[in-house]
């Protein structure tokens, strides 16, 4: 469980750890990826956007307050 927002930073980090974390994009999945073609796109799709934000959180770890486990 998140704890008291400490900064910006460490709000937006535990902002983008839970749409990673608990967005589920099964149902869209389904309605887009209709052949082996379009879930490849879909697949790669998710990809990026997964690594993207795990680049914008990597940037904010510094921020994060220095008992947060993901700190190290």
């Amino acid at each position: 469980m998140a704890e008291r927002a400490a900064s910006i930073s460490h709000a937006e980090w535990e902002i983008l750890n839970h749409i990673v974390c608990n967005i589920d994009l099964h149902d869209l999945k389904e309605e887009m990826a209709t052949d082996k073609h379009s879930t490849e796109r879909f697949d790669k799709a998710a990809q990026n956007i997964v690594n993207r934000l795990d680049g914008i959180m990597a940037t904010r770890v510094k921020n994060l307050p220095k008992n947060h486990p993901e700190r190290g």
